[in-house]
């Protein structure tokens, strides 16, 4: 303005509060890339976060993949329907993407009685139909109740869910049919004669908690700690590990004990805060057992064999025959389990401990 002396010509970041909040925030991000690793140099390609490593669903990586393509079309559409065709005010507010890339789909949870009475709706609402139809034609009752009027037979399945029970009614079954048997004459044989050890690493898991580690690399040591004197006592050690696949029966089963989001899994990367919930996802555990796995292969014991098996691999660090338990292509560990008792039989070590837990 005239006859301001004072006047500003500098633009406003360049004063000293901005350089020194500017100053501030780049501090505050170098430290941050030094305490959770440079995300510019993670090959991953799944969009993670910085702090928690938690791994984004694909939709949302596919979305931040598309930003670019995304604006550019919003770019154009803007220049022809404002600036060109005036189809629509150049004033007119533009909308706001709602695209929620960071935000946890909630999943709405349908009572069962919801779902029953819907069945029941569809039933009535077929049968009606097929009533409507079979008053114009000769039909066989009998031969029409045969077939199934549901895509999902109601004696196996809940709304398209297996139906289940409690692993303890077998062992109901199991009581009743050796009640008579006497088993006060079976030799176990001792312990202390022992000569290998096999064992569910994932029940290791879930024994021992991450209390005290903060990092996968000091809880993999805690692992190791709680084998180590093992390697002293046995001449073999097998730790075998779940695997879990993406199309099975089982999978249904641990996804109604509830799920969460992928994480990476390395020996720097902090634990996650929220232990049990990070164990109720498929893939975490299998990146976790994969870990362990290698690192518990690297226990310095001399007198000791060490197998274990990541997926369908097996892997020990010392000269052993593993064609009759590779590939280990069982899903379960229980079963797999006296597939590495047996071969642990045929290589000599005559005497084994086989716990199983029961869960």
């Amino acid at each position: 303005m005239p006859g301001n002396k004072h006047t500003n010509t500098k633009h406003h970041s360049q004063n000293k509060a901005e350089q020194i909040r500017f100053m501030t925030d780049v501090t505050s991000l170098l430290s941050t890339i030094e305490q959770y690793g440079n995300p510019f140099e993670d090959e991953s390609p799944y969009l993670v976060t910085l702090v928690s490593k938690s791994q984004l669903d694909e939709q949302a990586t596919q979305t931040v993949k598309r930003l670019a393509e995304i604006g550019k079309i919003q770019y154009s559409d803007f220049l022809s329907k404002r600036l060109q065709s005036h189809e629509i005010n150049f004033y007119e507010p533009v909308k706001m993407n709602k695209l929620n890339i960071f935000k946890e789909q909630s999943v709405r949870k349908v009572s069962a009685l919801t779902v029953k009475n819907k069945m029941l709706r569809n039933d009535c609402e077929l049968f009606s139909r097929l009533y409507l139809g079979a008053t114009n034609r000769k039909v066989d009752l009998d031969q029409f109740f045969n077939y199934e009027n549901q895509p999902f037979p109601p004696s196996i399945s809940n709304n398209g869910h297996l139906r289940n029970g409690p692993k303890s009614n077998i062992v109901d079954c199991l009581r009743d049919e050796y009640q008579d048997a006497d088993l006060e004459d079976l030799d176990y044989g001792s312990h202390d004669d022992a000569t290998a050890f096999v064992v569910d690493g994932a029940v290791i898991v879930h024994f021992i908690n991450s209390t005290g580690a903060k990092t996968f690399g000091e809880y993999s040591s805690k692992i190791r700690d709680y084998f180590r004197p093992f390697t002293q006592k046995y001449q073999r050690i097998d730790i075998v590990w779940d695997v879990y696949r993406e199309n099975t029966i089982k999978r249904h089963a641990r996804e109604k004990r509830g799920t969460g989001r992928i994480q990476k899994v390395a020996s720097a990367l902090k634990l996650p805060q929220k232990w049990v919930e990070f164990l109720k996802v498929d893939e975490n555990k299998n990146r976790l057992f994969k870990l362990l796995a290698q690192d518990i292969v690297k226990i310095d014991a001399p007198d000791c064999l060490i197998v274990t098996n990541v997926e369908q691999n097996v892997l020990t660090l010392k000269e052993h025959d593993t064609s009759r338990i590779e590939p280990s292509n069982h899903e379960e560990t229980d079963t797999r389990l006296f597939v590495h008792v047996k071969d642990a039989v045929l290589a000599g070590r005559n005497s084994y401990v086989l716990p199983i837990v029961m869960s």
